[in-house]
C-alpha cells in the first residue's frame, strides 16, 4: 500500500485522480453527445461544487441520454463514497479509494482525455488556491478546518538590501508572512574567494554589466527596468522562479499550520537572491539616470506548495516546491519620489551646454574632457552630511541637498554624472567602485576611446580650487602630481567588483590601460607637468621650456627644475634667490632637520631650509655639535 506521508499533498493527489476520472467520463459522453452536468462532492460538513461545462452537440443521440445520465449518477454516488472513506480512514490508499470507480467504467471502451476539460479543471483549482489566503487568526482557524477543501500557499517575504552577516534578531512574524530587513552598507574589500559573474563566454568586460549576467538574471534585469524606468514602481512583480528544495525539515504547529525551519527559509531566499541581487546591482550601475534606485531596498517574496502530515506525525522531511516568487521595490523616502519627468530635462540641458563647449570635429577625447570640465564647474565636493540619499545620484548636481546654500555631491554624484553624459554621446563608460590608498570607499570611471583601450577618470579628485587633470584619462601606471603624493593610479585607486555582502558575486571591470591617453588635442600644458615615469618637466605652450631653472611649487612640495626638467640626480644644498634648500633627488626634503655638509662646512638645516638664525646644540649620528648662526663652530669650547 502506498504511503500518504511523503511527496506531494495527499488531497492534491486525490483531486488529480478525481479530475482524471472526470476526463475519461467526459470523453465517453462526447463520443455520442456533449452535455452539461454538475458533480457535487462533499468533504466533511462542507460542500464544494465543481461544474464541468460542455457544449451541446448538434448531433445529439437521444437514445443514449438515459443510459448516460444513469451512469453519471452512479459515478457521483461512488465518488462521494470514496471521499467519505478518505476522511474516515487515513490509512487507505488512493488506489483503493478509486478502485470501485475504475471498475465501473472498465467495461466501457477507452477514450482520449479531452484537453478542454482538463484545462478548465486546472484553472478552477488555481482559483481555489488563490482564494484561500487568510490574514488573521480567526480566518486561519477556519482555513485549518477546511484544509481538505482547498489548497493554499505558505507565503514569505524578504527585504533584500545589502547584508553583512545573517542575524535573526530582526526577524518577526506577521500572520502567515515572515519579513527580514537588511540594512544597506558599502562593501570595501575584495572577497578572498569570489564567485565571478559572466564566466561563461565572457573573457573581457564590456560597457554594460548586463552582459555579465546569466539568462535568468538578464530577464529579471529587463523586468525591473521596464517597471521602474519612469519612476519608482512599488507594484509587486512576478518573477516566475521555481525550484524544489529537497529533504527539508518541516513541523506541524499547535494550530495545525506547517512550520518551516529558518534554514529552509534562508536557503530559499539565498537561491532567489543569487538571481535577483546581481540583476538589481547591474541595473543601478548601468542606468545612473534611474535616480530613484540608489538608497532603495527591495522585497523578494515567495510562496510554496503546502505539506500534509500523516496521522500522528508532527515532524518530517519533505521536498519543498516553490509555487511562485515576487520582487517589490522599496524606494528611499527622499530620492524615491523623483521621476523621469523631474530629472531628464535637467540632464538634457547639461548635455546641450556641453555641446556648446565643443568645436566641429570634436573627438571622443574632447567630449569626455568637456564633460569632465562641466561637471567640475557645476558642483563642489561634500565632506559632511554624507548620508544624504541625493548625494548618491547625479541629481545632486542640481540641488542644495542639505540646505547649506551650496550645490554639493560626493564621488558617486561625480562618477554617475560622468557615465550618464558619456552614455548620451555613445562613449563607453562604466562606474568603478573600490578603495583609496587610505582605505576610504570611492567611485570613479573607466572610459573607452577610439583606440579600444580603457582609461581612468576621477572627476572628484580633479575638482580642486581649479580644475586639475591628474586623474583624467590616466592609466594604471600614471603618476599623480606632488599635490596628490606622486603616486601611481593603481596605488591610489584599488577597484573591487564586489558591491554587496548579500550575494557572493563579483563583477568584472574592463582592463585598464597601463599608460595615459595621448591625443593631439590633449590638455594645453603650461607649468609643472608630471611625466609617466614620475619625474617632472616644466612646460610653456605645450613644450618643455629648456631655459627654465628654478624650484617650482607643486602642492606642498618644491621640485628642482633645471633646464626644463627635474634634476632627479641632484642631492645637495641649493641656493635659489639667496635662500638655501636641502634638495634630495630633485625635490626639497621638507622633513629633514639636522646638519648637512657643503663645501667644507656643516650647516644647520631646519625642515629642508638652512636656518642662519639658529645658535645652539644639534645632535647628529649620536654626537652633539655646537651650531652658531647656522653653521657648525669647530672653535667653540665650553658649556
Amino acid at each position: 500500500m502506498e504511503s500518504f506521508g511523503s511527496g506531494y499533498n495527499r488531497k492534491r493527489e486525490y483531486r488529480m485522480r478525481k479530475n482524471m476520472i472526470f476526463r475519461r467520463v467526459t470523453s465517453l459522453i462526447l463520443s455520442t453527445t456533449l452535455i452539461a452536468s454538475n458533480a457535487v462532492f462533499t468533504q466533511g460538513s462542507e460542500m464544494q461544487t465543481e461544474q464541468v461545462l460542455m457544449e451541446e452537440s448538434q448531433s445529439a443521440a437521444t437514445a443514449n441520454e438515459n443510459e448516460q445520465e444513469t451512469f453519471v449518477q452512479q459515478l457521483e454516488e461512488e465518488t462521494a463514497a470514496c471521499e467519505s472513506t478518505l476522511e474516515t480512514s487515513e490509512e487507505e490508499t488512493f488506489a483503493d479509494i478509486t478502485q470501485s470507480v475504475n471498475e465501473s467504467i472498465s467495461t466501457e471502451s477507452e477514450v482520449q482525455i479531452t484537453e478542454q476539460v482538463s484545462e478548465e479543471s486546472e484553472e478552477q483549482e488555481t482559483e481555489t488556491v488563490q482564494e484561500s489566503v487568510y490574514e488573521d487568526e480567526e480566518e486561519s482557524e477556519l482555513a485549518s478546518e477546511s484544509a481538505s477543501e482547498s489548497e493554499t500557499f505558505d507565503e514569505f517575504e524578504d527585504v533584500i538590501g545589502v547584508e553583512e552577516d545573517y542575524d535573526d534578531s530582526n526577524v518577526y512574524q506577521e500572520g502567515e508572512e515572515f519579513v527580514k530587513t537588511f540594512s544597506i552598507d558599502e562593501y570595501r574589500n575584495v572577497d578572498s574567494n569570489p564567485v565571478y559573474l559572466g564566466m561563461a563566454g565572457i573573457s573581457t568586460a564590456t560597457a554594460k554589466y548586463y552582459d555579465q549576467l546569466d539568462t535568468v538574471s538578464k530577464r529579471i534585469y529587463d523586468q525591473i527596468y521596464e517597471a521602474n524606468k519612469s519612476g519608482a514602481n512599488t507594484t509587486k512583480l512576478k518573477l516566475n522562479l521555481t525550484k524544489i528544495f529537497e529533504n527539508q525539515t518541516v513541523t506541524k504547529g499547535a494550530n495545525g499550520k506547517t512550520v518551516y525551519s529558518e534554514e529552509t527559509k534562508k536557503a530559499i531566499f539565498s537561491w532567489l537572491g543569487s538571481y535577483v541581487t546581481p540583476a538589481y546591482l547591474a541595473l543601478t550601475y548601468d542606468h545612473p539616470e534611474l535616480v530613484w534606485l540608489p538608497g532603495a531596498s527591495y522585497n523578494i517574496g515567495y510562496s510554496v506548495y503546502p505539506v500534509s502530515f500523516p496521522s500522528g506525525v508532527t515532524s518530517t522531511k519533505e521536498n519543498i516546491e516553490l509555487a511562485g516568487s515576487t520582487f517589490t521595490l522599496k524606494p528611499n523616502s527622499q530620492n524615491g519620489t523623483l521621476t523621469a519627468a523631474n530629472v531628464n530635462s535637467l540632464f538634457n540641458q547639461t548635455k546641450t551646454q556641453i555641446d556648446q563647449m565643443l568645436s566641429a570635429g570634436a573627438t571622443n577625447y574632447d567630449k569626455v574632457k568637456a564633460i569632465h570640465d562641466k561637471i567640475c564647474s557645476m558642483v563642489t565636493y561634500e565632506d559632511k552630511n554624507l548620508g544624504n540619499a541625493y548625494y548618491q545620484t547625479p541629481y545632486s548636481l542640481y540641488i542644495d541637498a542639505d540646505g547649506d546654500g551650496k550645490v554639493e555631491t560626493v564621488c558617486a554624484g561625480y562618477a554617475k554624472m560622468m557615465k550618464l553624459q558619456c552614455d548620451k554621446y555613445g562613449i563607453p563608460c562604466v562606474l568603478v567602485t573600490g578603495v583609496t590608498d587610505t582605505g576610504e570607499a570611492h567611485m570613479w570611471n573607466y572610459i573607452q576611446l577610439e583606440d579600444g583601450k580603457w582609461y581612468a577618470v576621477d572627476a572628484t579628485w580633479d575638482d580642486q580650487s581649479s580644475i586639475m587633470y591628474d586623474f583624467f584619462m590616466v592609466g594604471s601606471e600614471t603618476y599623480s602630481s606632488a599635490a596628490f603624493g606622486s603616486k601611481k593610479f593603481s596605488v591610489t585607486h584599488m577597484p573591487s567588483g564586489k558591491w554587496t555582502t548579500s550575494a557572493d558575486c563579483v563583477f568584472r571591470y574592463p582592463i585598464l590601460s597601463t599608460n595615459a591617453y595621448k591625443s593631439n588635442s590633449s590638455v594645453v600644458q603650461d607649468g609643472l607637468v608630471q611625466n609617466t615615469d614620475g619625474s617632472w618637466s616644466y612646460y610653456k605652450n605645450n613644450k618643455i621650456d629648456s631655459n627654465y631653472t628654478d624650484l617650482v611649487q607643486s602642492g606642498d612640495d618644491l621640485i628642482y627644475i633645471k633646464n626644463g626638467v627635474q634634476n632627479t640626480s641632484f642631492t645637495n644644498l641649493l641656493n635659489i634667490k639667496n635662500k638655501w634648500y636641502y634638495v634630495v633627488k630633485g625635490k626639497v626634503n621638507k622633513y629633514y632637520t639636522g646638519i648637512v655638509y657643503y663645501w667644507g662646512t656643516w650647516y644647520y638645516i631646519k625642515q629642508g631650509v638652512l636656518d642662519w638664525n639658529y645658535t645652539g646644540l644639534c645632535k647628529y649620528n649620536g654626537t652633539w655639535y655646537y651650531i652658531k648662526r647656522g653653521a657648525l663652530d669647530w672653535n667653540y669650547t665650553g658649556l
